[in-house]
Formats: structure tokens, sequence, C-alpha cells
């Protein structure tokens, strides 16, 4: 039945793809297609419509998985662009979402899970610039440990972040995917950094459920934990997110997103080319996360931390195209868990609109 479902949607993802973002809203929201012809072609961009842009996290505190927009702010990708970046930070996914439907922030910085889930509220947004090539999330467990397959995972108590956490569904999805009962696991929230490193340790838990960032903060701060990562199979080709906004936004600003996302070209750019300058910026941000000791030392353990980052996260510097149908997928493996009744309609929930002006960035760089 599953490999029905994704059949289907596939076939109908396929469909709608050269008309990608030509859907229509409900709940009054302005049309895809209506916004989506606003969207400037890389010749044609105009001044931004407003100078500062707010982007909304859904992490309390500056991390690494931030890297992109504190380049922008440091090297000045963003200044170039005409733009002014705010970055806020707040303690979870529903704010993010409330944010960028309410007009508080512009831009959502995040995955998809939480717009996924909160569709069926109203609460809407199109993923318009993906940096993740991969799931961010995976189940770790202690290298050569009792538990040596997912399939091991039976019973077993998860530690997650909080316990609206994301890692919780691709725990669950790595069960599902290995043949066990996704509802014979446990789960415990644990939070990140030192404290879920313990909570392993002390055998309070058996695996986590994190992110990248989060793992590598772990192997940074506790270089001798060694751990083996499980992603769930069925979602090998899934991209996890990047910068959301609305159609609203979109229609009300296509400038401004356009000289956004010229932006986050070149500090992707950045990041591939000067990761030891893309360190430093995000240093200047968050001092505390420098590690200790000499300059070279520190570097060599920040490149490492960016290493364990670019298992999901996208180090190539080259814009790609959003896999509408792995993520049409992904949406629809929701539906499967009963997570959610009714699936947002795929064509209204990202768009590649905003690829060749990435694209353009990229080739004037490379000139």
């Amino acid at each position: 039945m599953q490999m029905k479902r994704y059949k289907a949607s596939h076939t109908r993802t396929m469909l709608l793809i050269a008309c990608l973002g030509f859907g229509g809203y409900s709940h009054g929201a302005i049309a895809a297609p209506e916004a989506a012809s606003a969207i400037p072609a890389p010749a044609d961009i105009k001044a931004p419509e407003q100078k500062n842009l707010v982007v909304q996290g859904a992490s309390p505190v500056p991390n690494i998985g931030y890297l992109p927009l504190y380049v922008g702010q440091k090297m000045g990708f963003f200044e170039q662009e005409g733009l002014n970046v705010e970055i806020n930070y707040s303690q979870g996914d529903s704010v993010t979402i409330q944010a960028i439907n309410t007009g508080q922030a512009q831009v959502m910085s995040g995955t998809p899970e939480a717009l996924i889930h909160s569709y069926e509220k109203g609460l809407h947004g199109v993923l318009f610039y993906q940096i993740y090539r991969r799931l961010i999330y995976s189940v770790a467990v202690p290298e050569g440990g009792k538990i040596d397959s997912p399939a091991s995972l039976a019973g077993k108590t998860i530690g997650v972040a909080s316990m609206g956490s994301t890692g919780l569904i691709i725990a669950k999805i790595v069960a599902k995917d290995a043949g066990i009962d996704p509802a014979s696991l446990k789960f415990l929230p644990v939070g990140t950094g030192q404290r879920a490193i313990s909570a392993l340790k002390d055998g309070q838990v058996d695996a986590l459920s994190l992110w990248d960032a989060a793992y590598a903060q772990i192997e940074t701060a506790a270089p001798d934990t060694k751990l083996t990562y499980w992603r769930p199979p069925s979602l090998s080709k899934v991209g996890d997110g990047g910068y959301f906004t609305t159609w609203d936004t979109i229609q009300k600003m296509p400038n401004a997103l356009a000289h956004f996302t010229r932006a986050i070209q070149k500090s992707l750019a950045a990041i591939h080319d000067q990761p030891t300058k893309a360190l430093d910026a995000y240093w200047q941000v968050n001092p505390s996360a420098k590690p200790k000791g000499a300059e070279a030392e520190a570097h060599r353990i920040g490149l490492k931390e960016l290493e364990v980052l670019g298992r999901s996260f996208d180090m190539s510097g080259v814009p790609s195209e959003i896999d509408v149908a792995s993520l049409n997928a992904y949406i629809e493996t929701f539906v499967d868990l009963g997570l959610i009744t009714k699936a947002p309609p795929i064509e209204e929930f990202v768009t590649n609109g905003f690829l060749p002006i990435a694209q353009a960035a990229g080739n004037e760089k490379a000139k």
C-alpha cells in the first residue's frame, strides 16, 4: 500500500512540476499563480520593496545551522543586495510559522515538518530556497554498542531535543523502515549538547534522534563519543528545508526575496570557497561556540564541525533544484503514519521559481 501511495503521488507530482507554484490557496490567501508570476527574471530584479527583513529561526540560540545567514551578515552579502537582515530566535517551530503568517518575519529558516503539520490549521508556507540535500535528522547510537541495527531499536528509549521535535517523527520512520512497530519506541526530552551526551552515556536513553548541527556540537565537545547514524532509507533523496516564506510575501515583495536569494547564494559559495572565514563569521555572532586554544586549532575543530554539518547541508556552493517528487513523498509519509489527515498540495508548498536567480548569482561569482 505504501509503495502504491508513493507511485501515485510521484505521478501526480511529476505532472505538476512543469507548472510548479501554480496552485491555489484556500483561507483567503493570495493564490499561488498570481504570486508566482511576480517572481522576477534574474535580469529584471528591481530594488528591494523594503530594506529590512526578519528571518525567524526555530532554535532558541545561535547555532551553526544558520551559517549562511551569519556569513551574509558578516561578509557583507546582504548589504551588497541592499538588505538589512535581522535573525530572530525562538523555542520551537510554532513561533516561526506564526511569524511568517502574521508578517512579523518575512522568511523562516527551518525544515518542512512543522509546516506540514500546520497546513490543516490554516498556517501555510512555501519553500523557496533549499540548503539541505538530505534530511538533517538521524537516529544515533553508540558505536559498537548493543544496538547494532535499526531493528534493534524496538522497545528502546530515544532521546530527543523536546517532545515536539521532528526527531520523534524521524525515529518512527526509521523504525517503520526497519520493520518494527513505531509505537514500541519510547521518547525522553534530553535537549542538546552536554545534556544529551550525559543522557546517552548514563543510560537514560538508548539512542538519540537529533539533527546534524546538534550532532556536530556533540562530536566537537566530546570527541571520544563515537556514534553510528541511521537515516530512513525510504527518505534517502529528501532534502530537508532551508528558507520558507508565504505566497503573500512573494506577491508583496518579490524583489526583496530575489535579493535575499542572491545574498544566500553568495554566502553558500563563500562557505565552500572560504570555510575558515565562514567559521570566523559564525564565531563573531556566537563567541561561546569558538573552540578554546590557538587559532589554528580552533579552525581545525571548526572544520570538523562543518564536516558533520555537511552530511545534510549542501556544501557544494552550487544552487540546485528542489526535488519536488521526493519532498511530496515525504509529505505523504505523514499521512501514512497518521500524523496528518490531509497532505498540503505540493504545488502550494514549494517553488523553484527563485532558482534561476540563485544560478545567475552563482554564475556572476564564477566569472
